[in-house]
């Protein structure tokens, strides 16, 4: 799987049927081998053939197909999030964020997205540091901005490729 090998990922969606020699699930068991970044499966199969093929490659989710977007985003995030936590290669700081960033984080922006990237929702991330969910919104909005990101995933993303 050549095309696999000239390529960087982050992270892949997979569907099972590709139409070709080649399966999602083939594909997958290259990932586990060469590559190492997480993948979710996204199919309309849920036999048990097809979930105990799939199984044994490990996947980071698996969703079925119809799909609304909204699922997709948060397992996306939390797929790229525990990607993130396990792989860490240095000490998530901030420190660490300010020194590879133009403009610096706050402390109270570095605490709210300390929360996220712990997959916290907006509303949780609120509950927690005694604020009302729109504060919440425009500190990870700003946060954003510095992160040169546009939502959460990406700036999980953004914080992966920090601690690498």
């Amino acid at each position: 799987m050549g095309f696999l090998s000239s390529q960087t990922f982050e992270a892949a969606l997979l569907d099972i049927t590709l139409g070709g020699e080649v399966d999602g699930v083939m594909v997958a068991e290259e990932i586990n081998k060469n590559h190492q970044f997480p993948f979710v499966f996204l199919t309309s199969h849920s036999d048990r053939g097809t979930l105990d093929r799939v199984k044994s490659t490990f996947p980071s989710g698996y969703l079925v197909k119809p799909y609304n977007e909204p699922d997709l985003l948060t397992s996306l995030e939390i797929v790229v999030s525990n990607y993130v936590m396990r792989n860490a290669k240095k000490e998530f700081s901030l420190e660490l964020v300010n020194e590879a960033i133009p403009t610096p984080l706050s402390e109270r922006e570095f605490e709210m997205l300390n929360l996220m990237k712990d997959g916290k929702t907006n509303k949780q991330i609120a509950e927690e540091s005694f604020l009302s969910v729109n504060t919440v919104k425009t500190h990870l909005l700003h946060v954003y901005e510095k992160l040169d990101a546009k939502n959460r995933t990406e700036t999980l993303f953004k914080i992966n490729e920090l601690l690498k």
